[in-house]
């Protein structure tokens, strides 16, 4: 009878033990489930906030056509320093703001070219540079091309590529004053 009595109570040792398990199982499983519907919604937020940028902002391809020489072109969008381009070299801009761009180049020569962009969100814009000019008259020429001519010679992959985006805080295109 004694042995009865312990192997009742080991009976229930072991279903409490399994009451338990089943618990932390289940506690276990809740807290999966948390994590994979967190990770879920962080996607969908992420898709649409990538979807959103992609709409609120445009795309600057240019480049500077290489043939020979050393010539380096400091390219300014609306008076801001961008940066300094090469020869044969490639520059990326992505912007979020949008209106009316000059993009400027000059030289340690005084060369200046200037071209004028009204930039919408959602469209991309190619411009070409051209070195033009003999010994210390070197100039960038710049010019819009249209977006076969663009796409082609900005593939050039032997060209080095520089990829800019526009800063939030300072824009390279004021909103208009009301």
């Amino acid at each position: 009878m004694n042995n009865r009595h312990e192997t009742g109570q080991r009976k229930n040792i072991n279903n409490d033990n399994l009451v338990r398990h089943t618990h932390l199982k289940s506690s276990s499983m809740k807290s999966k489930l948390l994590f994979l519907v967190m990770v879920s919604m962080i996607c969908v937020f992420t898709s649409h906030s990538y979807a959103q940028e992609k709409q609120d902002s445009s795309v600057i391809y240019l480049y500077y056509r290489s043939y020979a020489g050393t010539l380096d072109e400091t390219i300014l969008f609306n008076e801001m320093n961008v940066t300094t381009l090469k020869l044969g070299s490639r520059l990326q801009v992505t912007l979020y703001s949008q209106g009316d761009l000059q993009i400027r180049s000059t030289n340690m020569y005084g060369g200046i070219s200037e071209i004028n962009l009204i930039i919408k969100h959602g469209e991309k814009y190619y411009v070409e540079m051209k070195a033009k000019g003999f010994s210390n008259s070197w100039t960038g020429i710049l010019s819009q091309v249209d977006e076969a001519t663009g796409q082609k010679m900005f593939g050039n992959q032997k060209w080095p590529l520089m990829k800019i985006e526009e800063d939030l805080d300072q824009p390279f295109i004021q909103p208009a004053q009301k």
